[in-house]
């Protein structure tokens, strides 16, 4: 069963944030969440805005000590939880837990494609190629999401992504460290993995 302190009032929850509210229909969802990864059933919830449903169903599930997969409906969903509620989670889950975001192969840059960008006469005319280069040198996931200064239609970014019909996979010069390659092995290991249902 969920441990009763994580999301009541003077729980983990109200203590980690300020402006806590009950929300009793969030623990009725958190406790059968928990009692349906305890049974290994499957459940079906409906919960209206404002029920606090990712955590009533992260909380559980991290809780169980079960390796969990959440698929969202959007990346922007899953850019949320990953960098809001899994940090909160941290707080709020006495054990400790790793999570990883995986997302379709053209959300990850291209070390390959970057380089030859970058070697090119044409890659001397992107403008914002110096802070791509800048950015990949410290990045840890290569996900798209971290660039918020390059435009969604930026052809800069077509250009150092690929696909999966493209990738070299171990013929590639950069295979040990290709951020799809080890985004995928993070994943193998991971307690958690976000993963959403776009086909992007």
């Amino acid at each position: 069963p969920l441990p009763p302190h994580l999301l009541a009032p003077g729980g983990a929850l109200a203590q980690a944030r300020a402006h806590y509210e009950d929300r009793p229909e969030q623990r009725a969802m958190a406790t059968a969440v928990a009692r349906a990864l305890a049974d290994a059933r499957p459940l079906l919830v409906e919960a209206g805005t404002g029920t606090g449903k990712t955590l009533a169903y992260l909380v559980p599930a991290l809780a169980s000590g079960k390796r969990v997969v959440v698929s969202t409906g959007t990346r922007t969903l899953q850019d949320q939880i990953a960098r809001h509620d899994v940090p909160l989670l941290r707080t709020l889950i006495a054990r400790p837990f790793t999570a990883v975001v995986l997302k379709g192969v053209p959300n990850y840059v291209c070390r390959r494609k970057l380089a030859a960008v970058a070697s090119s006469e044409a890659g001397r005319n992107h403008r914002k190629l110096p802070m791509l280069l800048d950015w990949v040198a410290s990045t840890e996931t290569g996900d798209r999401a971290e660039v918020d200064w390059l435009a969604d239609d930026d052809p800069l970014w077509e250009e150092v992504t690929t696909t999966t019909d493209t990738r070299l996979g171990p013929r590639c010069p950069y295979v040990e460290k290709c951020f799809v390659t080890l985004a995928r092995r993070a994943a193998e290991r991971a307690d958690l993995v976000l993963v959403n249902s776009t086909k992007a």
